[in-house]
């Protein structure tokens, strides 16, 4: 089980992770660019090992990549959702 620790330094609320998010493989599916970055930099930061793709073409070709252990995807990709055969291809 994941354990957070909430803290509140000078009014700003802090949420500290634990490094159990280490070396976990993320893939994230996103078309909005902006989205996709911040996210990929918090998991950067939370030492994550990520790929990130911008639609579920993208992830359908990443097969080849490996299997990942977390896969966020946005559900309202342009052209088909975000679970869609080429998103789950890619993660199996």
């Amino acid at each position: 089980m994941l354990r957070i620790k909430e803290t509140r330094t000078k009014g700003v609320r802090m949420v500290e992770t634990p490094d159990e998010l280490s070396g976990i493989q993320v893939a994230i599916v996103e078309d909005d660019a902006p989205l996709r970055e911040s996210l990929a930099l918090f998991l950067r930061v939370k030492g994550c090992r990520l790929e990130k793709f911008a639609s579920s073409e993208d992830a359908g070709d990443a097969r080849k990549l490996g299997e990942f252990d977390i896969v966020i995807s946005d559900f309202l990709l342009p052209g088909e959702d975000g679970g869609s055969q080429a998103v789950l291809e890619a993660v199996t």
